[in-house]
């Protein structure tokens, strides 16, 4: 009753890059036979409810591959994986129901129905899924109105006027209630990395004004922004929007046949204000597609789709769902996702599926590269009553690392002010801190507030 190899569902690698896809990673194992990491994989993600990794986990268990065999677990988890768009995942039930005694039926069916309660659509859809929001009038709304004060252009960097060359980046980017921009990230840049440096600096650099409704706490809001390149002379004027486009409807095609890269870049892109209106998805479908990406494995639509339901972006506020997704995908490396598991817990004191210490997720955070964390966590050890040698040498390391990806700011001068008062330099340090007091009155920092 093996079922062959050949029927594994698998990726072709050749549309997008994809190192942090789950199911490609668990694909690949299976292909060069390490079953074990093959199954492992695909257990976490059949229970995110991805149908694919369902159907090979019932292969997987059929055939005794990288688990003992069970043909009670095979038929449960390839039931499981049955759907309209594939009625091919229906042959590992068709196979098992043709060669059991019709007296074992029960037994399978018993078996597919505790799946079906606990990993099955509807129990996805409570546990995982984001529920659309239905708007309340706008007397009503809870949301700050967040106005635009100074955004000024960016440098078009030499090497790409030299090349004349086009593009965009997208970023996301942290609004604090003073106005000012921080944690600035790129989602996406095209057509290389090129744009990112100029993009990020001149975000950081912006300035809102930000109006909070009665009654609510001030909180940092999370925001999108896209960056253009367009050089005047180029041939035609909207060149870059229409390549924006072009590649957008490339990227459909990519995400409808599930690739996680693409769906996560879908859900991004077609929000932007490059796409016209008749062309732009609501919220509500950027999450479905993010929710696919983050069924596949990709841990950034894992942290962005928490991020959207704990805010209630397009969908219902749902605190525990949008922990579940950041928790899973901090627990995965995600550098972004344990620096916010770091932020809830300082907010909230204890989350349902961690017991670390917020001090333990961000430097998990800063040693995976998040520049922000670094500077975090190194202000967290500069501030120690009595910091050691070896806190005070891995704080060093960490402002470094920052500068690396960085231009210094209030926070980094700061932080080299403690260092070197730490380290016996008195001059040095007031130096450091008077960049830092010059540097936030230019920016119109309001130090006053402690930003979580």
């Amino acid at each position: 009753m093996k079922i062959q190899k050949s029927l594994i569902i698998l990726f072709a690698l050749t549309c997008l890059s994809s190192a942090q896809a789950d199911f490609l990673d668990a694909a690949e194992a299976y292909e060069n036979k390490d079953y074990e990491a093959a199954f492992k994989e695909f257990s976490e993600l059949a229970r995110l409810g991805n149908k694919r990794a369902q159907f090979n986990l019932g292969v997987m268990y059929l055939n005794g591959e990288g688990v003992e065999k069970n043909i009670s677990l095979a038929y449960a988890w390839g039931k499981l994986s049955e759907h309209d768009a594939h009625p091919e995942f229906a042959q590992i039930s068709e196979r098992i129901l043709k060669q059991v005694p019709t007296d074992s039926h029960h037994p399978l069916t018993i078996a597919a129905e505790e799946i079906q309660a606990e990993f099955g659509d509807q129990a996805i859809i409570h546990k995982l899924s984001p529920i659309t929001y239905i708007p309340k009038s706008s007397d009503d709304s809870q949301q700050a109105v967040v106005t635009p004060i100074e955004r000024g252009a960016p440098k078009y960097p030499k090497e790409a006027l030299n090349e004349r060359k086009q593009g965009w980046v997208t970023a996301v980017m942290d609004i604090h209630p003073d106005g000012s921009v921080r944690a600035v990230q790129v989602v996406e840049s095209f057509p290389d990395s090129t744009f990112e440096r100029s993009a990020i600096d001149a975000l950081s650099q912006f300035k809102f004004k930000v109006s909070y409704p009665d009654q609510v706490e001030p909180y940092v809001i999370q925001a999108k922004q896209t960056m253009i390149y367009e050089l005047a002379l180029q041939a035609s004027k909207g060149r870059v929007n229409k390549l924006y486009k072009e590649r957008l409807n490339k990227l459909r095609t990519y995400a409808s046949d599930d690739h996680p890269d693409a769906q996560y870049i879908y859900a991004v892109a077609a929000r932007s204000h490059l796409v016209p209106d008749d062309q732009k998805i609501t919220q509500d479908e950027a999450n479905q597609w993010l929710l696919k990406a983050a069924q596949n494995g990709h841990v950034d639509a894992q942290y962005l789709l928490g991020k959207n339901i704990l805010r209630g972006e397009g969908c219902r506020v749902e605190k525990q769902k949008a922990v579940d997704w950041i928790v899973y995908a901090a627990k995965q490396g995600h550098d972004k996702s344990a620096r916010e598991v770091h932020r809830l817990l300082t907010k909230y004191n204890n989350l349902n599926n961690t017991n670390q210490t917020p001090e333990t997720w961000l430097k998990q955070s800063a040693e995976a590269g998040n520049p922000e964390s670094q500077l975090d966590y190194s202000e967290f050890l500069l501030s120690q009553s009595t910091p050691t040698k070896e806190d005070i040498k891995l704080a060093q390391t960490m402002l470094n690392d920052y500068k690396s990806e960085r231009k210094a700011g209030v926070t980094w001068y700061q932080q080299m002010s403690r260092l070197a008062s730490l380290n016996g330099n008195d001059k040095k340090a007031q130096k450091y801190q008077k960049k830092a007091d010059k540097m936030a009155k230019k920016l119109g920092w309001d130090m006053t507030l402690a930003m979580q």
